[in-house]
């Protein structure tokens, strides 16, 4: 067998660019795509190798998009608003759950990272007043809660390779 470790972040950066604060619409596949991995050369090789290995490796990235807008009914003077007025505020956490993989990559074998779970979790509040005086607000919640945001079970592990054709 061979021992490889998968690498300690599933990608070099995630962006926001493109994800939308307001109650998490966006797919964000292409943010938190992997793009890291630990390439290994297998000594001795067979023509047609079949793997077996245990995936322990687990990662969780996020990321957090916000927005803000002002609404006054009346007009305004003097950026304060005469008249009612509202403003909202959105959060959205985007996240990803990842779990170690491997693939065999023209010889070699590629100790990567693959996305088993993907989603959002989006805060909304708004703060109402009228000539300046609070008149009360409303939120929400919703989506789905991420996990914790963190790497583990980086540790070796042992990767099994054999012969394949012994079993054609």
């Amino acid at each position: 067998g061979s021992v490889i470790t998968h690498p300690s972040n599933p990608r070099t950066s995630f962006s926001s660019t493109g994800l939308d604060a307001k109650y998490c619409p966006t797919n964000a596949g292409t943010v938190f795509a992997p793009t890291e991995y630990n390439n290994y050369s297998i000594l001795n090789q067979p023509g047609k190798p079949i793997f077996s290995f245990f995936s322990l490796a687990q990662a969780e990235r996020e990321v957090i998009v916000q927005a803000s807008e002002y609404e006054c009914d009346g007009f305004d003077a003097y950026n304060n608003c005469v008249g009612a007025s509202r403003t909202y505020y959105w959060t959205s956490k985007y996240w990803a759950f990842y779990r170690g993989g491997m693939r065999w990559d023209s010889g070699s074998l590629r100790a990567g990272w693959i996305v088993v779970e993907k989603g959002c979790n989006w805060t909304y509040y708004k703060d109402s007043d009228f000539l300046g005086i609070g008149t009360g607000g409303d939120s929400g919640t919703g989506g789905d809660w991420p996990y914790s945001n963190e790497t583990i079970n980086l540790t070796a592990n042992t990767v099994i390779v054999a012969d394949g054709a012994r079993y054609d």
